[in-house]
Parts: structure tokens; sequence; C-alpha cells
């Protein structure tokens, strides 16, 4: 991995003695050159079934501007996404004044399907006074279809309960602690989220909890979540059969992958989690 050294007036082209992976770039930002990198490493396009999508991807830079700035991008060849699906810019722009700019990608449903497939983009330097950050040159963007869901549908006041867990229980503890949940809309519209600690007894992360609504009444454990201890998460189930009604958001089981690592001795398996409506 290739690390980049910001100078103030001079720019030191020697190397400290290190492994060829630890090769020191140096960058001189007082002398012009302009620092680029993607925020995230992937991002998801939701194209609403029969409908569009928009997404809005950041980009930061390491200097900033009187004036508008255009940067190049590309598409790598190793995407798979449908090409009618979506319009990709060969640009884009930072405003003046500052320091982040958005590649807009626009996706319309031309047979898109429920799994993701994928928009690889690649950031573009000259070598010169734009140079692209080695570890955030590129980003993967996921396209996939999603069915519209009411917005007053699994929202509001819900109690939480732990079903079917091992990770919590071996360290005298549960996976998640448990009461009163407020659920609301987000990150995107048919996803839904809530707060809450993970191994509370032990002093783990609160963290934000995402359900996934997808098509075909698919229920999904919607996120990636570290519990604070090196390597123990909880994951999306790839193999879940759960499932909601869109006349009846009373009651749901979600489950989930707990601890795919297999830190601290506990077997990976599937978990889950209840939540039941509060009565008004």
């Amino acid at each position: 991995m290739k690390k980049y050294l910001i100078l103030g007036a001079l720019a030191i082209t020697s190397l400290i003695g290190c492994d060829k992976d630890d090769e020191l770039r140096v960058f001189d930002a007082e002398g012009g050159q302009t620092l680029i990198g993607f925020v995230n490493e992937s991002e998801d396009l939701r194209i609403v079934e029969n409908g569009t999508g928009t997404l809005r991807i950041p980009v930061n830079v390491s200097t900033v501007s009187d004036q508008d700035r255009t940067f190049n991008i590309s598409l790598n060849d190793d995407s798979d996404a449908l090409e009618d699906s979506y319009d990709l810019p060969d640009t884009f722009t930072v405003p003046a004044g500052e320091y982040t700019g958005f590649i807009e990608i626009n996706g319309v449903d031309e047979d898109v399907e429920v799994d993701p497939r994928g928009i690889i983009i690649d950031l573009v330097g000259n070598g010169d006074d734009v140079i692209v950050e080695d570890d955030n040159s590129q980003v993967v963007v996921r396209v996939f279809q999603v069915c519209p869901v009411p917005e007053d549908y699994l929202v509001g006041s819900y109690s939480f309960e732990n079903g079917i867990t091992v990770t919590g229980p071996t360290f005298g503890d549960q996976n998640f602690d448990e009461g009163d949940v407020e659920i609301t809309i987000g990150p995107a519209e048919t996803q839904r989220t809530f707060t809450r600690q993970l191994l509370p007894a032990n002093g783990g992360n609160v963290q934000s909890v995402v359900i996934d609504l997808g098509c075909e009444s698919a229920l999904r454990f919607g996120t990636t979540l570290a519990t604070g201890f090196t390597n123990l998460i909880y994951v999306p189930n790839p193999n879940s059969t759960a499932t909601y009604d869109l006349d009846d958001d009373e009651e749901f089981t979600v489950d989930y992958i707990e601890n795919p690592n297999n830190a601290f001795a506990p077997t990976s398996g599937v978990a889950t989690f209840e939540i039941e409506k509060n009565d008004d």
C-alpha cells in the first residue's frame, strides 16, 4: 500500500527504508498538486421497479479553489451492470470553495433484477497536478431493483427481543440490548433503521441496525455490525428466507449470521431477533 506525504513548501524525493509495499510517495500540495479519492469503497444504486433511481457518489479533493474544477472518471471493464440500466458521466465537478464533488448516476429499470450487478468506477489522474489516492481510487456501485414500500410501514415504536443466539450467552450477555426501539425510514426508502447496543453487558458498540424490505417480500438484515471486539461481527444471512407482508406490520423475525469469523471461540451460525409493534 502506498502512502502520501503532504508537504508544505518542499517535495522530498528520497525514500525511507521500507518494503516496496510501504513505499512513501511524495505529494506536493503547495506546488499545485491535488489529491483525489472516493469517500466509500462501495455504493448502492437502488432502482424502483418499473421506475428510476439516482445515486450521488462523493469524491474528496485535497485542495480548494475559487473556480469550479472538473475531474475525469472511467468505467472499469470488469463492470457487469446492464448498459441500458444506467447513465454514467465521464467527469464530475467540484464547485468553487468546496473540497467535495459528486458523481451522479441515473438508473432506469431496464431488466434490472433484485440480485445486484456492479458498476466499477475508476478515478483518473493526469500524473501531474491531479493525483489519485491509491487506496481510494475505485468504487463499486451495486445496481439492483427495489419495490415501493408505504412510508408508514414498519415505522414507529416497537419492542425488541433477541431470539436464537449463541454469541451473547457465551459471554454472559445478549447479542443486542432489549427494550423499546423507534424505527424510522432510511438510509433508503425501502430500508428501516433503529439503534441498539451490541453485547451491552460487556460495553459493546452502539450501532444502527438496518432492515431491508426487498422485492418479492424479502426481509433482510441489511448491514454489517461491529460489536467492538476484534473480528466479532454480525452480518447479513445470504440464505435468509424471511419475508414480510405489506398488509401486516405487527411482528417480524429477522435472521442474520453471528460471528462469521469464529472470534473468541463461539461458533458462527444463524441468529435471530424479534420486533413487535407497540400499542398506540
